[in-house]
């Protein structure tokens, strides 16, 4: 699987109901679904903010291709990986996802898991040949 590709659109359909404007891109979502996930997106999509009146709301300050990333995962649609699950986890800090904590802090858990049983399966095999 090619974990660069786009997993998800985000073009309009009759379920989106704002545009996210990063940059120049443009994603098509749910508030509902949005700020069910995010305590960010809850205030600035629900909340009294004026924003949450626009059809079209910009988001500043990411680049483009991370916030898609960013919002596949908040989908689950995008796998966590060693190279993006940093970069998640800085997103994160701005929009405030207790369903993308989780899954990080789930994934760092498992990757360091895995890499203590791979160490621990070196030293058993260094201690059965010696």
């Amino acid at each position: 699987m090619n974990f660069t590709a786009k997993l998800r659109s985000f073009e309009a359909t009759d379920k989106t109901d704002v545009v996210l404007v990063v940059e120049d891109e443009k994603f098509h979502v749910e508030k509902k679904f949005l700020a069910e996930k995010s305590e960010f997106f809850r205030g600035l999509l629900l909340g009294s903010c004026k924003e949450s009146r626009q059809s079209e709301v910009a988001i500043n300050g990411f680049d483009p291709s991370d916030f898609r990333k960013f919002l596949e995962i908040l989908h689950e649609e995008r796998i966590l990986t060693d190279e993006n699950v940093g970069m998640i986890l800085e997103m994160n800090d701005h929009f405030a996802s207790d369903s993308v904590a989780r899954s990080c802090f789930v994934f760092i858990l498992n990757s360091a898991n895995i890499k203590v049983l791979a160490e621990s399966e070196k030293i058993t095999n260094f201690m059965v040949s010696f």
